[in-house]
């Protein structure tokens, strides 16, 4: 049976992260997000039957300020646990595969898009992410939907809204997702970018198929790229089809895209 891990090194690392991108003040507001959050009754009543979690990360204080009672259907957790335990014992429940691709390329890949945008756009940026999650013995597919409601003056976020939903019945595999939204009165939410980061197990393309995936990149035809290759348009198209089954593709452009979220191309 699957068992928590450490993730205390894995929290460092994020917070760190957010350190150096931001160089934030960190000054501490009193702020009652009980009472922000907690006092609507339909707002509970919809989380609740909705088998939904609202999260409040404050960086200011490096830890959770609200957590809905959700928690215990969601993750298995009493909310007293994650507002006394922080972040980094949340971290030890998801996937050690996932958490290794949340740290190491879905974040950065936030906060690098984050900071591209104009100062006054940020606030209105949603980011919706996936992962595994540990609860009852089993994992669970989870999706995270983050925003940045509370900057200081140099508009650095000081704290991180995460609306969490169950989504297992509907996920079949274990690719990590990343879009990112941005949210315009007149237009309504408005998808930015949308990427995917292949799951641990996926067998990697071999050094042919990576040289193919290039050509192909590039606009070369099938018999130029056996030519440049040495290899006979019969073989070529052999490694197309272990391509697209090892990316789970259908088309060209599938294959593509993938292989650029990879960085191949």
């Amino acid at each position: 049976m699957p068992k928590r891990k450490s993730s205390e090194h894995s929290f460092a690392e994020l917070f760190e992260q957010y350190r150096t991108l931001f160089n934030p003040s960190l000054s501490k507001e009193n702020v009652d997000y009980a009472a922000i959050f907690g006092e609507s009754p339909l707002l509970n009543q919809v989380i609740h039957h909705a088998s939904a979690l609202l999260l409040v990360l404050d960086y200011t204080q490096n830890k959770y300020v609200y957590v809905s009672p959700s928690i215990k259907q969601l993750y298995g957790l009493p909310p007293e646990k994650l507002l006394n335990e922080g972040p980094h014992f949340l971290l030890s429940g998801i996937h050690p595969e996932d958490l290794e691709i949340l740290v190491k390329r879905v974040y950065p890949a936030i906060w690098k898009f984050y900071r591209e945008h104009d100062a006054g756009e940020r606030k209105h940026l949603y980011f919706h992410f996936n992962f595994r999650y540990l609860n009852n013995g089993s994992y669970r597919h989870i999706l995270q939907q983050s925003c940045y409601p509370y900057h200081d003056e140099a508009f650095v976020p000081m704290m991180n809204v995460a609306y969490i939903t169950d989504i297992t019945t509907y996920k079949k595999d274990n690719r990590i997702y990343l879009t990112i939204n941005k949210f315009d009165v007149s237009k309504g939410l408005e998808q930015l970018t949308h990427t995917f980061f292949p799951a641990h197990e996926e067998k990697f393309f071999t050094p042919t198929e990576k040289n193919i995936i290039r050509l192909l990149a590039e606009g070369k035809s099938d018999l130029q790229i056996a030519d440049v290759l040495f290899i006979s348009p019969h073989t070529l198209v052999t490694h197309r089809k272990n391509m697209y089954k090892k990316a789970e593709v259908h088309t060209l452009s599938q294959l593509i895209q993938f292989a650029t979220s990879m960085g191949l191309v």
